[in-house]
């Protein structure tokens, strides 16, 4: 006969054995907060006063960020790529795919469902400002 403590454990270690498997195959992100892989789209603003539309499309493969952007400024669509590091702070550079256009380097906080931060460029017309993006 199984004495009652042991059958009392049993649910118990069972519950915790679950809920271990479940931390271990979901992925923390999912359950903890918001992964930075997938679409996010927002506004950003120049210094100059200038405001225009960003779009990510970012995939993460352990800390490495790689992917695509679009925005739209003045009315031109420019589009590009993003590669950087994602850490403490996020630091990606987006490089258009068209030149004259030149790189810009972003470095941002990720909070949950949200991406803010700031960007700089040596281009003349959108040369720094902020930006904030939410998950799509």
């Amino acid at each position: 006969m199984k004495s009652p403590r042991t059958t009392s454990t049993r649910p118990m270690r069972l519950l915790a054995l679950l809920v271990l498997l479940v931390l271990l195959t979901s992925g923390c992100a999912r359950i903890f907060g918001t992964s930075l892989t997938g679409s996010w789209e927002g506004s950003f603003r120049s210094a100059t006063g200038g405001t225009g539309i960003l779009l990510l499309d970012l995939e993460v493969a352990g800390g490495d960020v790689a992917g695509t952007w679009q925005s739209s400024f003045t009315g031109a669509i420019v589009t590009g790529t993003v590669a950087g590091v994602a850490d403490e702070l996020i630091t990606l550079t987006l490089t258009p795919t068209a030149l004259p256009d030149c790189p810009y380097v972003v470095v941002a906080e990720q909070s949950r469902a949200k991406l803010a931060g700031t960007y700089s460029s040596s281009c003349v017309l959108t040369g720094s400002g902020d930006f904030e993006l939410k998950k799509r």
